[in-house]
This record gives structure tokens, sequence and C-alpha cells, in this order.
């Protein structure tokens, strides 16, 4: 038989599982809303909550009591994730959400610095290639309109003088013919 203050101390620590159990499940709800899940991704994030959830619980059971399983096991899991769910989540909840969103504006917020930092680096590069690229793209415009009109006109030219030379093989052929 178990003494009595190895139950006592057992209890305790399957509290304190049910509470580690609610705060995960907290986690879990903070991801939900971060990655704003829809149903399939529930259902999706519920297996894998429990996939988490149930080796922690193991492990600590197996710590905690030599994975002794009793009905005061099971009694003090449930106790400890309803206080965790029905007292300490309503403020511990907010703070994760808070927390989380403030990464995500810290997160931002360096993106954003880094971005206008890119940005003055790049700066004097985009002002030299400005200033190259009028009288470059002015230059290169007039050679593009000589050489599509020198293209157009030696191809009417070449057309024409086709044009010219299969007309009297086709006029020739027909003399032969008749």
């Amino acid at each position: 038989m178990v003494p009595l203050e190895d139950q006592i101390y057992a209890f305790i620590i399957t509290i304190i599982i049910g509470l580690l159990a609610g705060l995960i499940f907290d986690l879990y709800r903070v991801v939900i809303k971060l990655l704003n899940l829809k149903r399939w991704g529930i259902m999706l994030g519920d297996l894998m909550f429990w996939i988490v959830l149930t080796p922690v619980v193991c492990l600590t059971l197996l710590w905690g009591n030599w994975g002794e399983v009793r009905l005061y096991v099971i009694l003090g899991l449930a106790l400890g994730a309803v206080v965790y769910l029905n007292i300490l989540s309503k403020y511990i909840f907010p703070l994760m959400d808070k927390l989380v969103e403030s990464i995500k504006q810290f997160i931002c917020l360096v993106i954003k610095a880094i971005k206008l930092m890119w940005r003055l680096v790049c700066w004097p590069f985009k002002f030299i290639l400005m200033i190259f690229s009028v009288p470059l793209g002015f230059v290169f415009g007039i050679i593009n309109k000589l050489w599509s009109l020198a293209k157009r006109s030696f191809n009417f030219s070449i057309k024409g003088k086709l044009k010219n030379i299969v007309n009297r093989c086709k006029s020739i052929l027909r003399i032969k013919k008749n």
C-alpha cells in the first residue's frame, strides 16, 4: 500500500499537471487566434494539441508518481484543469494574447526598419541610375527610332524588288506556257 504522504504528493503533482494542461490549451488558443485558423485547421490543431499534451501528461505522471494511475490521479488532473480554465485562464489568456500581439508588432516594426534602411542604402544607386537613365533613354530612343526606320525602308525596298522579280518570273513562265 502506498503511504498517505506519497498519495498527497502525487495528488498535488496531478493538480499541477492539470494546470499545465490548461496552460498548454491557452497557448493553443493563442496560436489559433494568431493563425486565424478555419474549421479544418482547428481540427488539425486539436489533433496536434492532443498529440503534444498526451506525452507531456504521461511523462509528468511517470516522473511525479511513477506512472501510477489511480482515481485521485484522474481527479487531480481534472481539478487542475478546471481550476486553470475557470480561474487562471481569465487572466493568463489575455496576457499571452497581448504578449503575442506585442511580439507581432515588434517584428513588423523591425521589418519596416529593415526596409527603410534598405531604401536608404539603395537610394544613391537609384539616384545615379535615374540621372544616367534619362539621357541614355533619350539616346537609345533615337537609336531605336532610326533603327526601326532603316529596317522598314530596307524591308520595303527588298520586298518591292522581290515582288518585281517574282512578277517578271511569272510573266516569263506564262509566255513560255503559251
